[in-house]
């Protein structure tokens, strides 16, 4: 299970990242930036939500 998964870490950090890219992509204005802004975005987003959990 998802929660089985965490306790033991296997799925520690693509469920934080995803849920970090979840986030940002919700916005509507994530789909008027650029490529490179998009991936620059999910990027700061990922480290954020890692360095808090």
């Amino acid at each position: 299970s998802l929660e089985g998964k965490l306790r033991i870490g296997l799925a520690e950090q693509t469920i934080l990242i995803s849920l970090a890219q979840s986030i940002v992509m919700k916005d509507p204005a994530y789909q008027e930036l650029s490529q490179a802004k998009r991936t620059e975005e999910l990027t700061e987003a990922s480290d954020i939500v890692k360095s808090v959990y």
